[in-house]
């Protein structure tokens, strides 16, 4: 309630304070002893009031009001000021059950609309009603105070509101349906295409039964295409148009769209209603067309119930038939110019007679141009359209028109035209006479030394496409900065957590160091190693989700990885899950890394463990799918679980990084998006189908290898590091606290170091005479790259053995074709023992 209004009623409620002094509405002295009411002079003085005021009393089922509310009520004035029984007087005992139906000490009703002659009957008066409680000696709810507004004003603006909003929705789907409909009929080219593209998108958007297009060939129609919704016939073929009924040939004969709500009641259909009902119809709008003056054509909607048509839907049919028929006339034309060098006479000149007529009457611009571009003819359209007359154009060249910012690209289709391309839906502007701007789409055909072009006005269409591409480009880069934040809100979540670890650990440990406490250090190294690695396993997932991580792909037998993983599968899925293989025998080889692929069968046996809580079988198929990779052939490993499925919704997000359904600390949401990005960067894909309560399998495509599968080589002792003795070597790392951690274990290991912080100071020292006999180097380097680096040092030390650090970098995303002879690479987190395995592995290459 506003602050008007709470201040009427607390006036109504406070009247008998401010007329008499008393507490009470109704004063002692008007009560008889059987508590019976009289008129009284309280009453008397609601006469006083220029507002339309009410009391009632629900529990004596009485009421009382005043002459204001009477006159507005329509009540005989006589009546005010008389306290009686509720039901006494019929429309003021309708409004008052209005107010004791609300229940409540007070509140509003916004309009209520009120017949005074009765429901059904008379006009509506719109009330607004504020009423509250009023209260008696004891401070207790004695009857009602209601104040009676009249709402007809604002009503009628909200209604006429609704109404405009209406309208304006119906004109925006008119408007979509249209520049629909322009883009379709673009690219038709036959009449039955255009009527099947219309008649699709018209019966769609209206949501009809039967929607087609007609043509009137004297006694018959013939329906080229139509479109239905499945529930009644379509009507494609020939049928005698006089069983239509003798007023519905009559009234389409004279051009006149016709509406029918419901057959059974439309004069003009009387005659024929039990044929349209043999056809499923019940209620219809016809577009009839003409050319001449005479129909030729019908746009026809049907609908299988009756059903009462809107102005905007009545223009909807009607604007929908004249863009059809422009583009049955354009069709027709584009037709007759493609068919002018078919060489016969006779056709020549009956085709030509067709031109003539559609050279003077279509709406599309026309032209005929020489060789060399020079206008030779053109059809009234340039004139109604641009403003050009004839003699303006003739003899001038067409280009002399073309706005100057699309000049060169139209040279350069005119060009190509001339090479032999066709010309289809060529866009460009046209400069109009008044200096307006006009888009043109050209279709165009030689014929001999003469080049035939026609274009439709696309102007608006144009402008309407970029206002939604722009709408839709805003949308993507909401949506794109909406990824962006999830992801970088995902990943500082999880390293916090795990950074916190790291430097708990730490910094408890340098406590106990400063007190001189060395028991329990072991405890608390642990844990710092531990939380690094969770955050190294991290970023390896992310860089598989973002397909940039380091592989190393080799051909691969996936039965023999699947089966060499059983044991390991067994031991993570517990003994509540059963483990099946349904294996190809024949299953084809492939290439990709096989750590990856060990990784990504393993984190999706791993989800399905969680989806079957209570148990369950967890089968691991392969096969060969000639079809796969488009066509070249590809194997499919698919996991396939019995546990609680996926809704449509967390399907559609399975491979979004950082979703997951688990609770808080138990899945960090990468593990499927993962698998994704490695399968993406092994030129695979993975795909997910899954029904609630019935499981999910996860399918993993990848591309057929022709060679055999590499044979693992015996793992052979490598000669163990001495003490001393081991030659030079030099470090290029710019991150100084790596580069101390890496010349620290060299040093420990007995090799003579030389460190450099970037590439060109890297080089300098390569390209001395200083003896080196390892070169350990980044590859992310400021100046020159560690490639660059080593590919320099090759060439004046051809056998420098090379060890590069990656913790992310484009170029080794695979080592593929990036390794040669005598380089090794490793990733980022690294262990000492890691980095000793690497070196010893390149010294005993």
């Amino acid at each position: 309630m506003d602050q008007k209004t709470f201040d009427q009623a607390l006036t109504a409620a406070k009247l008998n304070r401010k007329l008499t002094g008393s507490d009470e509405l109704i004063s002692p002295t008007d009560r008889a002893l059987d508590g019976s009411f009289y008129l009284g002079s309280t009453f008397t003085r609601l006469a006083k009031l220029d507002l339309p005021v009410m009391i009632l009393w629900p529990n004596q089922q009485r009421l009382i009001y005043n002459r204001v509310c009477a006159l507005l009520l329509e009540i005989d004035p006589a009546l005010a000021l008389t306290p009686s029984e509720l039901d006494r007087d019929a429309a003021a005992a309708w409004l008052a059950r209005q107010v004791i139906d609300a229940g409540g000490d007070q509140g509003v009703l916004r309009g209520v609309a009120f017949r005074p002659g009765g429901e059904g009957e008379g006009p509506i008066i719109w009330l607004d009603l504020d009423y509250g409680p009023l209260r008696g000696a004891a401070d207790q709810p004695d009857g009602v105070v209601v104040i009676l507004r009249d709402a007809a004003a604002r009503v009628r603006l909200e209604q006429e509101h609704a109404a405009a909003a209406a309208r304006l929705n119906a004109a925006a789907l008119r408007q979509r349906c249209l520049i629909d409909l322009g883009r379709q009929l673009r690219s038709c080219e036959t009449a039955a295409q255009i009527a099947g593209a219309m008649a699709a998108l018209l019966g769609d958007a209206l949501g009809c039964s039967r929607a087609g297009y007609a043509v009137i060939r004297g006694r018959s129609a013939l329906v080229e295409a139509d479109w239905t919704d499945g529930a009644v016939a379509s009507l494609s073929g020939e049928h005698k148009f006089a069983v239509l009924g003798p007023g519905y040939v009559e009234h389409i004969t004279r051009g006149e769209t016709l509406v029918v709500p419901d057959l059974r009641t439309h004069p003009v259909m009387a005659e024929s209603v039990a044929c349209w009902a043999g056809i499923g119809v019940q209620a219809l709008v016809n577009a009839p067309l003409a050319e001449n003056g005479v129909t030729v054509a019908v746009v026809y909607v049907h609908q299988s119930e009756p059903r009462s048509w809107n102005e905007d839907e009545v223009a909807l049919v009607q604007e929908v038939a004249d863009r059809t028929w422009e583009a049955m006339g354009r069709a027709r034309a584009v037709e007759a110019l493609r068919k002018m060098n078919d060489g016969l006479e006779a056709q020549v000149r009956e085709r030509t007679l067709q031109r003539d007529r559609m050279w003077t009457l279509s709406a599309d611009v026309m032209m005929v141009t020489d060789r060399e571009g020079v206008i030779v003819s053109v059809n009234p359209a340039w004139t109604r359209l641009l403003g050009w007359r004839e003699d303006e154009l003739v003899g001038a060249r067409f280009t002399d028109f073309v706005h100057p910012d699309d000049l060169e690209r139209t040279l350069a289709e005119r060009e190509g035209f001339e090479q032999g391309r066709p010309v289809e839906k060529f866009e460009n502007r046209y400069l109009a006479k008044d200096g307006r701007v006009v888009w043109l789409s050209w279709k165009a055909t030689p014929d001999g030394d003469l080049i035939h072009s026609a274009a439709r006005d696309v102007t608006a269409e144009r402008e309407q496409a970029e206002a939604l591409r722009a709408a839709e480009d805003a949308l993507r880069q909401a949506q794109k900065m909406e990824a962006v934040g999830q992801l970088t809100g995902g990943i500082a979540h999880d390293f916090n957590n795990l950074l916190q670890g790291v430097l708990g650990a730490l910094e408890l440990s340098e406590r106990r160091i400063a007190r001189g406490q060395f028991d329990g250090l072991a405890k608390y190294n642990a844990q710092a190693q531990q939380c690094a690695q969770r955050a190294a396993a991290l970023t390896h997932r992310l860089l598989a989700f973002s397909r940039r991580q380091s592989l190393d792909p080799r051909p691969v037998d996936a039965n023999q990885l699947i089966l060499a993983m059983e044991p390991l599968l067994r031991h993570t899925l517990g003994e509540s899950i059963r483990l099946t293989f349904d294996l190809a025998a024949d299953l084809w080889r492939t290439m990709c890394d096989p750590n990856q692929l060990d990784s990504a069968i393993l984190n999706l046996a791993i989800n399905a463990r969680d989806a079957m809580p209570g148990g369950g079988v967890l089968t691991i198929q392969s096969r060969n799918d000639p079809a796969g990779a488009e066509g070249a052939g590809a194997i499919r490993i698919a996991v396939s679980d019995t546990g609680t499925g996926m809704t449509p919704e967390v399907l559609a997000r399975a491979f979004d990084p950082f979703f997951t359904t688990k609770a808080v600390g138990q899945g960090t949401g990468l593990g499927l998006s993962m698998v994704y990005g490695f399968m993406r960067q092994s030129g695979g894909e993975a795909k997910i189908a899954s029904t609630p309560g019935h499981g999910a399998t996860v399918s993993l495509h990848l591309r057929r290898h022709h060679g055999q599968a590499a044979t693992p080589s015996p793992a052979t002792s490598l000669p163990a590091l001495q003490a001393d003795g081991q030659g030079v070597v030099l470090v290029l790392e710019d991150e100084p606290a790596v580069r101390v951690f890496i010349l620290d274990v060299l040093r420990q290991l007995g090799f003579s170091v030389i460190e450099a912080s970037d590439g060109p100071s890297g080089l300098e020292i390569l390209q001395s005479e200083q003896p080196i006999d390892l070169l350990v180097t980044d590859i992310g380097l400021p100046g020159l790259n560690g490639r660059q680096v080593a590919e320099a040092a090759r060439r004046r030390r051809p056998s420098l053995k090379i060890l590069f650090m990656t913790g992310y970098a484009e170029a080794a995303a695979t080592s593929e074709g990036f390794l040669e002879t005598g380089m090794a690479l490793i990733t980022k987190p690294f262990a000492i023992d890691g980095l000793v395995s690497r070196i010893d592995a390149l010294r005993c290459a």
